[in-house]
């Protein structure tokens, strides 16, 4: 499956063939694949152990791709060599005026290839709402958001389909939730809802006149390169 993909970073055969190993061994099974981009946010769901993280980690391996995570940027010696390795995306969540969304949309702007992975629960116990951070990122840098699960019932782990975020992150969640509700965690009593903290009406309004201007700066470069072609 790795020679399929034209775009999509890659990992090397020798951590695909051990994937596949490790997956066949431990009696799981793959379903569905990534899109053939070379950037997207991938998110794994439900997240109540600790294995959930391996098993995403052995999928991604065993389909040929490479995936990345965030780290915190001072991170001691030798976790920070071992975060490099692993291809961690280093950010800067101290410094009073960063934005930690902003900081990733503008690295994955930069960089030609990359699949961040998320874990939008972000604790393995039972919260009330899903941070936002992946939507929001994938909405800033224009890419797709790529549901990734674990489902302990019936030992698949995979992918769905794609979403690319509409910015009405309410109405795009319930996709989410409908998919999600299919799915057996390992610890199902950590389960929390499918959801993100409701909006204010400010804060609607100020993501709403930021949607309005990535969809105006995305139809900009369009016409421009019709205007160039």
């Amino acid at each position: 499956m790795q020679n399929e993909f034209q775009n999509v970073p890659k990992v090397n055969s020798i951590l695909q063939g051990f994937a596949s190993i490790v997956i066949w061994a431990m009696g799981w099974r793959l379903e569905g694949r990534p899109p053939d981009v070379p950037k997207m946010v991938m998110i794994g769901a439900p997240h109540t152990s600790n294995l959930d993280v391996f098993l995403m980690v052995m999928m991604a391996w065993k389909m040929g791709i490479r995936i990345s995570f965030l780290v915190a940027n001072d991170l001691a010696f030798p976790l920070n060599q071992l975060a490099e390795w692993g291809n961690g995306i280093a950010i800067d969540r101290n410094h009073p005026n960063s934005n930690t969304v902003q900081q990733v949309v503008d690295y994955m702007n930069k960089v030609d290839k990359c699949i961040l992975m998320i874990a939008p629960e972000g604790r393995l116990r039972k919260v009330q709402y899903w941070g936002s951070g992946f939507y929001y990122i994938a909405l800033g840098a224009g890419l797709p958001v790529v549901p990734g699960f674990m489902d302990y019932a019936t030992k698949t782990i995979g992918l769905t389909h794609a979403l690319y975020p509409s910015g009405d992150i309410e109405d795009d969640m319930g996709g989410l939730r409908e998919f999600y509700g299919g799915v057996t965690a390992r610890f199902p009593e950590r389960v929390g809802p499918v959801q993100v903290r409701p909006r204010t009406e400010k804060m609607q309004q100020r993501l709403a006149e930021r949607h309005i201007g990535y969809a105006n700066g995305a139809a900009s470069i369009e016409e421009e390169s019709k205007t160039q072609g």
